[in-house]
């Protein structure tokens, strides 16, 4: 990963990706107990929106649900699944046929030579703290072909970013960060502004897909912007 003013050392990101060792044959079955088909059809949602490109990059997608709807939706000839847990690695590349897995290069980190048309970021910047998080969107733009886009999943609890939740979301965040406090699977003890953070750097951002009065969130943003040519 290119360096920033604030490293994002791939020591810090193994950290988290051992975390995630720890509940990856758990992970999925509890985001179903807790929402659902919500997160899943917020994924679709957004991914719908996007036009197909030559190369996506995904980074911190977990089992690989969101690749396999990308894959069902043909959203790119070649793809980068980039994540730091090999237990969900492997569960990402059994999604897959012999045949799809030609078309996606899998890795632990993200390669110094990554050249992309989309990155997404699905519910992985939650899990590092404000500067961490900087270092990796700053990263990001690098890798970005000039007019691509960013598309950011995740929780939001900004009301300037149209959260209208109640106490409750609130609250069910800090138990998360609880949770993961046990398992090392975040490197942070509260949510980040994430979606300010993106802002910060790329500009405003387009969101197309929200679930639970904008308390989850998936925003669009484009690489050409002067914000993004300034920084």
């Amino acid at each position: 990963m290119p360096s920033t003013a604030h490293t994002l050392s791939k020591s810090a990101i193994a950290k988290v990706g051992k975390g995630y060792d720890l509940i990856a044959n758990i992970y999925d079955g509890a985001v179903r107990v807790v929402f659902g088909q919500s997160l899943a059809q917020l994924q679709h949602d957004a991914i719908e929106r996007l036009n197909k490109a030559a190369h996506i990059s995904i980074i911190g997608g977990g089992s690989g649900t969101i690749l396999r709807q990308l894959m069902d939706k043909d959203a790119a000839q070649h793809y980068a699944y980039i994540e730091a847990s090999m237990r969900m690695l492997d569960k990402a590349k059994a999604r897959l046929t012999s045949h799809e897995t030609l078309r996606v290069d899998f890795t632990a980190t993200i390669p110094e030579d990554l050249t992309t048309d989309i990155i997404i970021l699905p519910f992985v910047l939650d899990c590092y703290p404000s500067e961490e998080v900087k270092a990796m969107l700053t990263a990001c733009s690098t890798h970005l072909r000039a007019g691509g886009k960013l598309l950011v999943i995740d929780f939001n609890l900004d009301k300037d970013h149209g959260f209208q939740g109640s106490w409750y979301h609130r609250a069910f965040i800090r138990l998360l960060y609880g949770f993961f406090r046990i398992t090392g699977g975040s490197r942070t003890t509260s949510l980040p502004p994430v979606f300010s953070l993106a802002n910060d750097l790329f500009g405003k951002g387009i969101p197309i897909a929200s679930r639970y009065q904008q308390w989850i969130l998936a925003s669009v943003y484009q690489a050409e912007s002067k914000k993004l040519q300034a920084a």
